[in-house]
């Protein structure tokens, strides 16, 4: 568990919300060397802006103090999501393209007339 020591606020966008305020808190927790530390996401989101004191699950890397991640939709699932979805997209004009190569290996070729 990592408790809320600071959150940093700035302005920001994103497709969904238009501008939105950004918040990326710093969390204070102890280290496996049993020693406290701090650290945040290296990431921000406008449904971060927990309030200071506040205690959330947080995953770090025992073997080095660096940035940490929380246990939330946004910062687990969020990224391999949209890139799942835009591999979904991106699935349309690569079968358009298959079929159309294909369909030109296929074709007989053409002999000149002279």
């Amino acid at each position: 568990m990592g408790e809320v020591v600071h959150v940093y606020a700035w302005d920001g966008w994103n497709p969904w919300d238009g501008v939105t305020t950004d918040y990326s808190p710093v969390f204070r927790y102890r280290f496996t060397d049993g020693e406290m530390t701090q650290a945040s996401t290296g990431q921000s989101s406008p449904n971060w802006n927990f309030p200071v004191g506040s205690r959330h699950e947080i995953f770090f890397t025992p073997d080095r103090k660096r940035d940490v991640r929380q246990n939330n939709f946004e910062q687990l699932w969020a990224v391999p999501a949209v890139i799942a979805a835009m591999g979904l997209v991106l699935l349309v004009p690569a079968f358009i393209a298959t079929f159309l190569v294909l369909r030109w290996l296929r074709a007989p070729p053409r002999v000149a007339h002279g």
